[in-house]
């Protein structure tokens, strides 16, 4: 009898019974595992990693009996086919390699086209570098940043893709977002590392100068009579509406007052302030007295 060969995804099957010859060609009887179940048992689903089988039959496979192999009908070459088969098995193979290699290089494409549009949107230059604004009050000049191309994030503040000429008082340094993030081409998203927030903080505090600021007054004092500038006003909406947050300098002292009041006041001015220590507190480094009850008049 001449020597016939099964395809290679067949080879390891056990033969059944004697080949036989249909329309010109040769096939074999083949045990092979069941493509409905899994070993017998006809699972509806996985439970602590234990096959849950269908309720019905008790689960059991009715297309093997349980047995969990059935019988297919399978091809026969002769070696002068079979040459042929597996000519034709490696040039499908090389070609899915190559469709796959060509969808990895569009993938990596596109991956990087959306991360360039992730920096672009955010603040970031093509190589994923941007420069963080510092100074004592960004908020003070945010509409001067806004002109500029600045863009705010909790994390980086106000920054900008490329170097500015920021007002006087004010710095840049730059930053790396390798550093704090991590790109993930998969979902196509910037991931923020568990330090990056503590590291970015680090990079803030060491373009400070040492504060000399010190409290003034004990809870509850009444100042009278201190000659204050005007540094810098912002805000917040709370449950009881708009709050102001006023700072003002007393030499190196630092001053806040959260009002909902609207003074008609100038930043950069000078004020004659007399207030009442609420509380002493230490923001940012800097020890601040908060006061209340504020009066202010300018000094010209």
């Amino acid at each position: 009898m001449a020597e016939y060969f099964v395809a290679k995804s067949y080879e390891n099957y056990e033969r059944v019974g004697e080949p036989f010859e249909k329309s010109g060609r040769m096939y074999t009887k083949a045990k092979c595992k069941c493509d409905r179940c899994t070993h017998g048992v006809y699972a509806i689903g996985v439970h602590n990693g234990e096959l849950v089988p269908h309720p019905a039959y008790g689960g059991v496979c009715l297309k093997c009996n349980g047995t969990g192999f059935i019988e297919k009908t399978i091809r026969l070459y002769t070696a002068k086919e079979y040459a042929v088969v597996e000519k034709a098995a490696e040039r499908r193979a090389k070609e899915r390699e190559e469709t796959r290699a060509q969808e990895a290089i569009e993938r990596a494409a596109r991956a990087e086209q959306l991360k360039q549009e992730w920096f672009a949107k955010n603040g970031f230059n093509s190589d994923g570098q941007t420069y963080c604004v510092f100074g004592d009050d960004t908020y003070a000049i945010k509409d001067h940043l806004k002109e500029l191309g600045c863009k705010f994030s909790p994390l980086f503040m106000w920054h900008s893709p490329e170097p500015l000429d920021v007002p006087v008082g004010y710095g840049m340094f730059g930053v790396m977002y390798d550093d704090y993030m991590t790109w993930d081409a998969e979902s196509g998203n910037m991931i923020f590392k568990e330090d990056a927030k503590e590291k970015i903080e680090r990079c803030f505090d060491e373009t400070k100068e040492p504060s000399l600021s010190e409290y003034v007054g004990e809870v509850g004092e009444r100042l009278r009579n201190l000659t204050v500038v005007f540094s810098s006003r912002r805000g917040f909406n709370g449950k009881f509406g708009w709050t102001n947050i006023f700072t003002f300098k007393c030499g190196d002292n630092v001053f806040t007052w959260f009002t909902s009041s609207e003074p008609e006041i100038e930043v950069g001015n000078t004020y004659d302030m007399t207030a009442t220590v609420k509380k002493h507190e230490e923001f940012r480094s800097v020890k601040t007295t908060v006061v209340s009850r504020c009066i202010l008049r300018a000094i010209d």
